[in-house]
């Protein structure tokens, strides 16, 4: 019989964190969300009270104002084996247009720290471990402005199948379960400004050469390459400048020759999925390199060559050699390279990666890599390695040395190194920035489930209200 257990005193977690741990490597998991130390480090940092949870974290995520306020490890025992463990936490959020607050229980992480979230569950019994888990979350809910979010699953998690299928007995139970594709929100935003300016740059240039010039182009281009992200903070800056592009697209439509860059700028005025790329790693360098674009093979030749004359090196820090001063220089390179724009290191974040750094190298779970030129490092890549998985976190370059392209090559070095390693597969993290979308084919989405009580209704836009959105595919 499976029993479930809610665990809120800290010396209660401490105590059955290595169970936790044991669990997670006889199951296989591949998450480093799933060793625990992660989402416990997330919640001791960033845990607001009563102050607003971006004063810690430097980012808000939910709501347009949202408190940190609890942590809770929901546990499962058949007997006395341990079989299932999720943390938890509970927010409290304004929502707009609503003069009450909302309580969400979800896993302890946000999208840039923790990409992938997910229960470790013991796969003999996974379906009936799931619902019980479920249905003791559902116990949580004191009032019907609280609901239960399950983020961030992947989307070949083994859990997905069995919480959909516990979401049919829950309705029978007077609740609702509706399903998600995590993504982002297109308009006029500071993440869709440099890629609308780079398009109208692009189809400026063709144009020219085409000699046929096209209606308010050089006007509108002028004023999107002046326009600064903090201008977009303003609601009527961002609907102005929307609006100007939608009433732009019709002087586009007669171009067959432009309709490649004008469906690129559509793109970013729509809601997308959230790209997470990864690669299906081969079983030597030559197969990787093979599925690369000829261009992108050329580049990276030219670029080693040019790096290795001038004396640049790679280096490896291997887990059980990790000391504070390469966490020091991870954390500055990452910062020279991102500054105040950083979503990884904002806040009280730089106290994040030191924890979490230093207990997962602990398991042997996490490596630094850095390029070296001149007896300095110039560039860091951070990894985990968990079974035949490696997951790229972090990255950063001194912007000195952007000539040498260190950070670009430092990449593929990381790739190389897990095809040595016989590494299956490498997922390079949240969202599909350009750089790293040319050394992958391949890109996965996130699932997200909404538990709460029948009759209530939730509008998932009031509560994610940044870059982040979600796509119902289910009710």
């Amino acid at each position: 019989m499976i029993i479930t257990k809610l665990l809120t005193e800290q010396k209660d977690i401490n105590h059955i964190i290595p169970e936790c741990i044991l669990l997670a490597q006889s199951e296989k998991a591949s998450l480093p969300f799933q060793y625990m130390h992660m989402p416990i480090a997330w919640y001791q940092i960033f845990h607001s009270g009563e102050d607003l949870f971006w004063k810690k974290r430097g980012k808000n995520f939910l709501g347009i104002q949202s408190r940190l306020k609890s942590f809770i490890l929901l546990i499962a025992r058949n007997g006395k084996k341990l079989c299932g463990v999720v943390p938890l936490v509970q927010y409290s959020l304004k929502i707009p247009h609503s003069q009450n607050e909302l309580h969400i229980i979800t896993l302890a992480g946000d999208y840039v720290l923790h990409p992938f979230q997910d229960f470790v569950i013991a796969n003999a019994e996974r379906q009936q471990i799931v619902a019980a888990m479920l249905e003791q979350t559902a116990k949580l809910f004191q009032s019907e402005n609280s609901i239960f979010w399950a983020g961030y699953l992947p989307e070949d998690s083994l859990n997905l199948k069995a919480i959909r299928k516990a979401g049919d007995t829950l309705k029978r139970q007077n609740l609702e379960i509706i399903e998600a594709i995590s993504s982002q929100r297109g308009g006029f935003w500071p993440w869709t400004l440099d890629g609308i300016s780079a398009t109208l740059k692009k189809i400026s240039a063709e144009c020219e050469k085409s000699g046929k010039s096209i209606k308010r182009l050089v006007e509108l281009r002028e004023k999107i390459a002046g326009c600064t992200p903090q201008a977009l903070l303003f609601p009527r800056t961002r609907t102005t400048f929307l609006q100007e592009i939608q009433d732009f697209l019709p002087h586009l439509k007669h171009r067959e020759d432009l309709s490649g860059l004008v469906e690129k700028l559509e793109s970013f005025l729509k809601n997308s999925p959230m790209q997470f790329p990864y690669i299906e790693l081969p079983d030597n360098r030559e197969e990787y390199l093979a599925s690369l674009s000829h261009s992108t093979r050329r580049y990276f030749r030219r670029y080693m060559k040019k790096f290795c004359e001038a004396g640049g090196s790679f280096e490896t820090v291997q887990p059980s050699e990790i000391t504070d001063s390469d966490i020091e220089d991870y954390i500055r390179l990452h910062l020279l390279r991102w500054g105040n724009g950083s979503a990884a290191i904002c806040g009280e974040a730089d106290n994040y990666h030191r924890k979490i750094s230093k207990a997962m190298a602990d398991q042997g779970l996490f490596l630094l890599f850095f390029a070296i030129y001149q007896n300095k490092r110039i560039a860091v890549h951070s990894c985990f390695d968990i079974n035949t998985r490696r997951e790229g976190y972090v990255t950063g370059v001194d912007p000195g040395y952007h000539e040498l392209r260190p950070g670009r090559l430092l990449y593929i070095q990381t790739i190389y190194d897990a095809i040595d390693k016989g590494l299956k597969r490498y997922e390079l993290g949240a969202v599909g920035f350009d750089y790293k979308m040319s050394f992958v084919k391949k890109t996965a989405v996130a699932h997200n489930f909404f538990l709460y009580p029948k009759g209530k209704g939730i509008q998932l836009d009031q509560i994610f209200t940044g870059f982040e959105c979600m796509e119902q595919i289910s009710a």
